[in-house]
């Protein structure tokens, strides 16, 4: 799970915390173009003990028609790959901890 977490958010994942009044923890989001759904899926079965609802199809508001997309839930687990993969304005940062964290199989993701 820690290596499909760190390669995803170097890719286009992404793990954010909702309104900070209600969200104490963070959450990853996960969504490709439809003709990925068996990777979404994929994903999806290693991340499940931290998703409350399964992957589901919804209108793409960027390019393509729908994507395939799930978020885990907010939780402590990911406060740790927030803090290594997030400046403190929010912004995606590949620090020498991030990269020095991920092996081969987090690239793959």
């Amino acid at each position: 799970m820690r290596q499909l977490i760190l390669g995803t958010l170097l890719g286009d994942g992404y793990c954010g915390y909702g309104d900070k009044k209600y969200s104490r923890y963070p959450r990853l989001r996960i969504a490709h173009s439809i003709t990925q759904k068996e990777y979404v899926d994929l994903k999806y079965s290693i991340l499940a003990p931290l998703v409350l609802t399964p992957p589901k199809k919804v209108v793409n508001l960027g390019k393509g028609a729908f994507i395939y997309t799930f978020s885990t839930r907010s939780c402590a687990e990911l406060a740790e790959y927030h803090a290594m993969c997030y400046s403190n304005a929010g912004k995606k940062l590949v620090t020498e901890e991030w990269t020095s964290s991920i092996r081969e199989e987090g690239l793959a993701y």
